[in-house]
């Protein structure tokens, strides 16, 4: 089975066009679709193709462009995926992979690096290996007191990753427009996913994370993009 009929990538953007089109043109070459939802002043112009949705949604929240967002989805797993992030192509396939074999399991991540662009420079750093390595040897659960437990102890947020889509619409139904706490947010996000099952993290690269905007800048725990 081809595994890029199986997840859609669904981004939130806000007022970063350069990370956008930065992020676009890396995808540009996968078979599945990509859904943009991005609040910004002003519009983007992508061309158009068969598989990049772009909505421009002015001033919308970043909860209410999940929602729109999901409702143009029509793929059993959907990567949820910030604008200055780049998940690794084999990484995606692979938890896409283990998704649809492990029907108990509701998300799928891997290790991330975070990465600072200095001049031409590239400077790489790998992002909390001891925490990660805890992560791995943990074992699934039946039990969701178990799963949100195990989600805390050690703390992971696991928003920006590959999700079955069925949970996380169950997600974006509950009404928490009123969060305006980034940190506050990926808790609840995290415990809410626990409840519905385990969260698998795989050993194998997942995504390279920008420590550093090149867009514009936002207060570090505002989530209104």
């Amino acid at each position: 089975m081809e595994m890029d009929s199986l997840y859609t990538i669904l981004i939130p953007s806000h007022n970063r066009p350069f990370d956008l089109n930065r992020l676009v043109n890396y995808y540009s070459k996968l078979k599945c679709e990509i859904i943009v939802c991005d609040s910004s002043d002003k519009p983007l112009d992508y061309p158009d193709t068969s598989n990049l949705v772009y909505m421009y949604l002015n001033g919308v929240s970043f909860f209410n462009k999940l929602k729109k967002g999901l409702a143009a989805v029509q793929t059993p797993y959907v990567l949820l995926h910030p604008d200055d992030d780049f998940v690794s192509i084999i990484g995606l396939r692979k938890a896409a992979t283990f998704l649809h074999e492990n029907s108990n399991f509701v998300s799928v991540m891997g290790q991330s690096i975070g990465f600072v662009i200095n001049n031409k420079d590239v400077n790489l750093m790998l992002r909390n290996s001891d925490q990660y390595l805890t992560l791995l040897k943990m074992k699934p659960s039946d039990s969701s007191t178990v799963r949100m437990h195990n989600s805390l102890t050690p703390y992971s947020q696991t928003v920006w990753t590959l999700h079955r889509t069925e949970v996380l619409r169950r997600f974006v139904h509950a009404d928490i427009t009123w969060f305006k706490s980034a940190c506050l947010y990926e808790r609840f996000f995290s415990l809410f996913f626990a409840i519905h099952g385990n969260t698998k993290f795989l050993p194998v690269f997942f995504c390279a994370r920008q420590l550093e905007n090149t867009g514009d800048v936002r207060k570090e725990d505002e989530f209104n993009y």
